[in-house]
C-alpha cells in the first residue's frame, strides 16, 4: 500500500476499513437511504469505489 495523491486508491492501494464497510451494508440492508459526510481526503470515495469493485450478496455493480 502506498500513499495516493490525486486518484481513488484502488486494489492493493486501498486501505481496508471493514467496520464502516459492514455499517453500510446494514444499513442497505435495512431498506435505509446512505449519505455519506466527512472532510475532504478521508477516503469517501475510495470506499464506494471499493464497494463497487467488491459487491456482497445480490448487490452488483451497474458499471460492470
Amino acid at each position: 500500500m502506498k500513499n495516493i495523491v490525486g486518484q481513488t486508491p484502488r486494489g492493493k492501494d486501498f486501505f481496508p476499513r471493514a467496520n464502516v464497510i459492514k455499517k453500510i451494508y446494514r444499513r442497505l440492508n435495512s431498506g435505509s437511504s446512505l449519505y455519506l459526510a466527512a472532510p475532504r481526503r478521508v477516503g469517501k470515495t475510495a470506499i464506494m469505489r471499493y464497494l463497487e469493485d467488491h459487491p456482497e450478496g445480490n448487490y452488483e455493480s451497474k458499471w460492470q
